[in-house]
């Protein structure tokens, strides 16, 4: 992996991180029926970007792994 795909990597995964973070404390602080509709639409939001990222995250390192493979494959055609 090149160091720009590591950077990139760990960009990502800090977005992850800090969009897990912000899900696990608006879910500490709101309570059931009391919250603020902005409060409710902006953690949906979240939780949809936490699984968005999650997914293209995953899919990333697929994406490397196979292109891994490929490379090691070629080496010995």
């Amino acid at each position: 992996m090149s160091a720009e795909q590591v950077a990139k990597l760990r960009s990502e995964l800090d977005v992850v991180q800090t969009n897990a973070q912000v899900f696990g404390e608006m879910l500490v602080t709101l309570q059931p029926g009391e919250e603020d509709p902005q409060d409710f639409e902006l953690l949906m939001v979240k939780i949809v970007l936490f699984f968005v990222l999650t997914f293209l995250n995953t899919m990333h390192k697929v994406k490397v792994k196979i292109t891994i493979e490929i490379n090691n494959s070629k080496l010995f055609l």
